[in-house]
């Protein structure tokens, strides 16, 4: 058989005046409380908004970063010197007229422009830079290209036509020249150099 204890309490132990006093006390001990975590997740927030911020920027930062070194490489890297050499005939005009330009010559395609050059001396005559070239077409039937060329060219407002029995590879190969030269400027002035 087990016995059983009583434990004895004084009536008078908790009052209620007591234990009232007290949960007043916790209620405002826990509304000040709940005040500060308040106003801390509320730092907290704003804290993680301007981090957020500044990581977006960042990140665009390295971005641009990454974007400007790899132009960066592209325009540095020595380019090929690849010139392609043509074998052409002036056409006469009025243009070539004006320049004493009759018979053969040789048409060097290079990476700043096209450049005519003597046939038996191999003395340069004229250098035509892309950017004072305004149009390119092809005659396939007649083996002519024409190349027709602005105010800043050398040669001043014309046009020049070359005949070659290589006329299409010349007509391609001044085109994608032109190009990768327009390229080239463009991203070098994107850039503010």
């Amino acid at each position: 058989m087990t016995t059983v204890h009583s434990l004895r309490v004084p009536k008078n132990m908790f009052n209620k005046t007591d234990t009232k006093d007290r949960s007043e006390k916790f209620e405002k001990h826990a509304i000040e409380n709940l005040k500060s975590h308040r106003s801390d997740d509320i730092e907290l927030q704003e804290k993680l908004e301007k981090t957020q911020k500044l990581e977006d920027e960042l990140d665009q930062l390295n971005t641009d970063i990454h974007y400007l070194q790899h132009h960066l490489r592209k325009i540095r890297k020595p380019r090929k010197t690849t010139e392609y050499t043509f074998d052409v005939r002036i056409v006469e005009n009025a243009t070539s007229l004006k320049f004493d330009l009759r018979g053969m010559y040789i048409l060097v395609v290079g990476q700043d422009g096209l450049h005519l050059k003597h046939k038996m001396s191999e003395q340069l005559l004229h250098s035509l830079h892309y950017p004072y070239l305004r149009k390119y077409q092809i005659q396939r039937e007649k083996e002519i290209v024409t190349i027709e060329t602005g105010r800043g060219s050398t040669i001043g407002e014309g046009e020049l036509h070359f005949r070659t029995p290589r006329a299409k590879e010349l007509y391609k190969c001044t085109l994608a020249h032109a190009r990768c030269h327009a390229d080239i400027v463009t991203t070098y002035i994107k850039h503010g150099r």
